[in-house]
């Protein structure tokens, strides 16, 4: 249930038609707002050194996000995050006031971004009150000034996130998708699918190449070793930020320990996935907000590592920071570039990913529309096989054996 998205595209599609060129630019001026809102939230976090810029700028032009931003269909969390962002940083303008007097207008606009991120992507409000909690620990360097009263600050978007998580579960129940698993699945199945969504998006995170849109899970006891080593991973990473929680190291770790828990894990575990998620990592769901976690923490080491350095250490970590984003930038071109080509985008999903219907469905619909009838029929064969429900696939493969002449066959 995401009425602001929803309305939004129903906006624009009033203003654009069903010409896609707005909706993509739409995407296009969001992720580059969010992107110096990011700049905006760390420089008032006092990250070390050039961390906000450098951050913000890899946000910008990673690779790993081409898919979320050019994806139309992504709106919602695009969206969300933009909000999010802006719901962090009127907060941290509340909890951090320039002066002696807190601006409470801060706060209700604090509340009312919070509002628009759980109507606009409702998993990714989930765990955004954890984000501020964190916001407000790292500014106070530690647990020493950290107190129950500030978590009773929270307590207005914790109670919109518990509300957020009951709708969405009530939405599920009262009309479930025909393709919805994850309730019947049990908490171990639901590990299984954020373990391995995170490991996934570790990986594209920090190399950033290949077909990143759709990504198979492993199968049998593979998926469920892949649910208990997230827990026994989240454990160590706790531990370890725990223990080393009074150095600078330990409150990166553990502060991008919490982000990332929070806009990554908890939306996959604690809410239904989909067939498509559960075969399959999609690019755009959680790597988007959850990749946040990864580029601050990196980076923020590497450039407290330059500082260590001594002399000369701001030109260095300067001069490092422009060519990572050089070296990034044409990366995101040829993702890019992939995006413009739906024949050859799904040919190489299904290729990587040969269990995930939706790559074939889609594969067909791109031959349908590219008048390539015939190479259309297998790829729709096959996502009918994978999936009975596909209601797309079943309709395009008719729709092909008809205008093949094979009248019997397309009923």
């Amino acid at each position: 249930y995401a009425p602001v998205s929803w309305l939004i595209l129903w906006v624009e599609h009033l203003v654009w038609g069903a010409g896609g060129t707005g909706y993509h630019l739409l995407n296009v001026l969001l992720h580059a707002v969010s992107a110096v809102l990011l700049w905006r939230v760390l420089r008032k976090l006092r990250l070390p050194g050039p961390t906000a810029w450098v951050a913000a700028a890899v946000f910008a032009i990673h690779p790993a996000f081409i898919y979320p931003v050019g994806w139309i269909a992504e709106r919602g969390l695009i969206l969300g995050t933009f909000f999010a962002l802006l719901c962090v940083l009127f907060y941290l303008k509340y909890d951090m006031p320039v002066g002696d007097q807190r601006n409470d207008d801060m706060a209700w606009y604090a509340i009312l971004a919070h509002a628009l991120v759980c109507l606009s992507k409702p998993a990714l409000g989930l765990g955004l009150p954890f984000v501020l909690l964190a916001c407000m620990w790292w500014t106070r360097q530690g647990h020493s000034s950290f107190r129950g009263r500030h978590v009773a600050r929270c307590s207005v978007f914790f109670v919109l996130s518990a509300l957020t998580l009951a709708g969405a579960v009530l939405v599920h129940f009262l009309t479930p998708p025909p393709d919805l698993v994850g309730i019947g699945t049990g908490w171990v199945g639901q590990l299984s699918v954020a373990g391995w969504s995170c490991l996934r998006m570790l990986g594209v995170m920090l190399y950033p190449a290949g077909q990143q849109l759709l990504r198979t899970f492993p199968e049998g006891a593979g998926r469920i070793g892949v649910g208990y080593g997230l827990l026994a991973g989240v454990a160590v990473i706790y531990v370890i930020a725990h223990l080393t929680r009074r150095t600078r190291i330990g409150k990166a770790l553990l502060f991008a320990w919490i982000v990332f828990m929070a806009w990554a894990v908890l939306p996959l575990v604690a809410l239904p996935q989909y067939e498509v998620i559960r075969h399959g990592v999609a690019a755009g769901h959680w790597q988007y907000p959850g990749g946040l976690a990864i580029i601050v923490l990196v980076v923020g080491l590497l450039m407290a590592a330059f500082q260590k350095a001594g002399s000369g250490a701001p030109l260095v970590s300067n001069l490092f920071a422009i060519v990572l984003i050089v070296a990034l930038v044409p990366i995101s071109v040829s993702q890019g570039l992939i995006l413009r080509d739906p024949v050859a985008l799904w040919t190489r999903v299904t290729e990587t990913c040969p269990r995930i219907w939706v790559g074939h469905s889609y594969l067909g619909l791109a031959l349908v529309q590219a008048d390539e009838v015939a190479r259309a029929e297998l790829p729709l064969r096959r996502a009918v096989d994978l999936n009975p429900n596909d209601a797309l696939a079943h309709k395009l493969l008719g729709q092909s054996l008809l205008k093949k002449g094979e009248l019997m066959a397309s009923k």
